[in-house]
C-alpha cells in the first residue's frame, strides 16, 4: 500500500511553487522567507508554507520609503512603472497627487497587462 502525497491544506504551497509565484531562485526565496519571517509547515518531506502569508508579507510589501512617493500628472505619464511592485502589482499608497491624465495613464497601463495584476488603495 502506498501512501499517496497530497496538499496538507488548500492553502499551502511547496518552497518550489513559492519560488515560481514570486519569481525568485531558492537562495532569494530562503532569504527573503527569513527576512519577512515566514512561518513554515514541515509535512512528508517537504517545507510547505502559507499562500496568504506570502501574499501579505513579501507580494503586498508596503513602499520602501515613504518619503519617495510619485506624482502621477500630465507632465508624468511615463512614472506608473514607480508605483508598480514585484509582479504584477500596482501600488497606490504610494501616490502623492494623480490628476484625470495621470488616471487615464494608469487604467490605459493595466488594460494593457496580458497577466492577472492587483492594485492596492
Amino acid at each position: 500500500m502506498t501512501l499517496k502525497k497530497s496538499r496538507p491544506n488548500s492553502d499551502w504551497i511547496t518552497s518550489e511553487e513559492s519560488c515560481t509565484l514570486l519569481k525568485l531562485s531558492r537562495p532569494t526565496f530562503d532569504k527573503r522567507r527569513k527576512e519577512f519571517h515566514l512561518k513554515e509547515y514541515p509535512r512528508q518531506g517537504r517545507l510547505w508554507f502559507s499562500r496568504k502569508q506570502l501574499a501579505d508579507r513579501i507580494l503586498l510589501q508596503t513602499p520602501k520609503s515613504i518619503s519617495s512617493q510619485v506624482n502621477l500628472t500630465e507632465a508624468s505619464c511615463s512614472r506608473v512603472s514607480q508605483i508598480k511592485r514585484k509582479g504584477n502589482v500596482y501600488d497606490l499608497r504610494s501616490l502623492h497627487s494623480i490628476d484625470p491624465f495621470g488616471i487615464i495613464c494608469f487604467l490605459c497601463t493595466i488594460i494593457s497587462e496580458k497577466d492577472k495584476f492587483s492594485v492596492i488603495i
